[in-house]
């Protein structure tokens, strides 16, 4: 009987010379039992996962400020949904507690702390009006009840309760993203590595360590990743990766991009038990036109889902007034074709990892640098390089992260020229990308020597990431 593709209907075909087994033999575990490779990767995932929830929490502790990066609307959300225990109207103005927040802590638009005397909305861009209340509740109703659980447990403040579940998801995405690159055969070492790269990096962990949807950004980029290598049929698998990219969707605009991603990965990527080197990917006898047109379909339905999300959270909203208090024609408008915005957009979504943040340490700034030039390049070389075949995981993988690359590249800008004539696409808008990038560069790395300079390196980078933090909060 022949194998089935996609469906993995059939049994898996004989190994051939050469091969990759979609899991890896045991080589990091003790002895190289089944008992020790289990261990050894329970000991990986749980403990990048409390290894970069510390570097979150210290971030969030030490820095005082709300972020720049909309952290203070992000938590104006929170404090509506507990007020209010129902979706806050589009358009409103910021809370009296948001207000509060800002005017103790500062931010971009306000260096002088008030906090006897708190702004008020007239002081503050746009009018106070909140510019994401029409986001999707994804993130923001579990991450409302958890901070408000833990205020009313220690007695700490709203805003650094949120940020500490923020943190907390944060090291879950992490945790995900270790689990997927050993699912996809990495190494656990050369896993663990891969997602503290990525993790310490300023750019990601302050994201993490603030409040904003964009602390799920790991394990949204994970997601596609672990769908692919989850051992059940065809149809489960599409299934949960069609509800993966609708909570995407209902989670952040920019993830519509990663969201269809996913859709499409699961749908024609090898099945799980498929080895490597015996599958091809554009054989016709396996992907049938019909299907391809049921795979577009479901890889539009978080785009239907976002628009009309959209529409229903700004109907109630009278002719004329802006959702975003104006936010994107005041402050993005621009003259320029959308040509060359698309252009931009691929520019600045190529170097998500050093956008202007915070700690800002010339060190970290610089390994950031060699890490980000580290993952796109190794995906560039990738899928150029004739000696990579496209029957390779090397290969899938890096087809994967250069399809989401293109994807965000073209959409996000596509839709800011569309709805508001404006440029907005920024670099951090990638950084959901970069579980991808990693997978496709970490899956090359063989070998034990290779695998422990890599793993020492990246701890080195943890290290030195906490120590910063540490002398900062201080």
């Amino acid at each position: 009987m022949s194998h089935a593709g996609p469906d993995a209907d059939g049994p898996p075909p004989p190994r051939t010379a050469g091969s990759r087994p979609a899991h890896p033999s045991p080589g990091d575990g003790a002895n190289g039992t089944a008992g020790g490779v289990h261990r050894s990767r329970v000991v990986a995932v749980l403990g990048t996962a409390v290894l970069v929830w510390l570097m979150a929490l210290l971030c969030a502790i030490a820095y005082q400020p709300v972020s720049l990066y909309d952290e203070g609307v992000h938590f104006d959300y929170l404090v509506k949904l507990l007020d209010g225990h129902a979706l806050p109207a589009v358009g409103s103005v910021s809370s009296e507690l948001t207000l509060h927040e800002w005017s103790c802590r500062g931010t971009v638009w306000l260096t002088e702390l008030r906090c006897a005397d708190p702004v008020g909305n007239d002081a503050v861009p746009q009018g106070g009006v909140n510019y994401v209340l029409m986001y999707g509740p994804v993130y923001y109703v579990p991450t409302a009840v958890l901070a408000w659980l833990l205020q009313a447990v220690t007695g700490m403040s709203l805003f650094l309760a949120a940020r500490i579940v923020s943190s907390v998801l944060f090291a879950a995405g992490a945790a995900l993203m270790v689990v997927a690159l050993l699912r996809w055969g990495v190494r656990a070492r050369v896993a663990v590595a891969a997602t503290l790269l990525v993790a310490a990096a300023p750019a990601v962990l302050f994201q993490g360590a603030t409040v904003t949807p964009d602390a799920l950004t790991l394990g949204y980029g994970a997601a596609p990743l672990l769908l692919v290598r989850w051992r059940r049929s065809y149809r489960a698998r599409m299934v949960a990766a069609v509800v993966v990219a609708v909570a995407a969707a209902l989670t952040k605009p920019s993830y519509v991009p990663i969201a269809a991603v996913t859709v499409l990965v699961v749908a024609l990527f090898p099945a799980p038990g498929v080895p490597d080197g015996s599958w091809r990917p554009f054989d016709r006898s396996r992907v049938r036109p019909v299907r391809l047109v049921g795979i577009a379909a479901l890889a539009a339905v978080p785009v239907l889902v976002s628009l009309l999300w959209n529409l229903w959270r700004t109907a109630p909203l009278p002719d004329g007034v802006p959702a975003d208090g104006g936010l994107n024609e005041t402050l993005l408008s621009t003259d320029r074709s959308l040509p060359a915005l698309v252009l931009d957009a691929f520019g600045a979504l190529l170097q998500p990892l050093t956008i202007g943040t915070w700690p800002q340490a010339a060190h970290l700034t610089t390994l950031a640098q060699i890490v980000q030039i580290g993952l796109v390049g190794g995906v560039l070389v990738l899928l150029v390089a004739q000696a990579v075949p496209w029957t390779s995981v090397s290969k899938w993988s890096a087809t994967a992260a250069a399809g989401a690359l293109v994807a965000s590249g073209i959409s996000l800008p596509v839709t800011f020229f569309v709805l508001y004539h404006a440029t907005g696409t920024q670099p951090r808008y990638a950084l959901v990308l970069l579980p991808l990038f990693a997978a496709a560069v970490a899956t090359c790395v063989g070998g034990r020597r290779t695998a422990t300079t890599v793993f020492v390196g990246a701890l080195g980078w943890a290290a030195a990431t906490l120590l910063t933090l540490l002398a900062l909060a201080s």
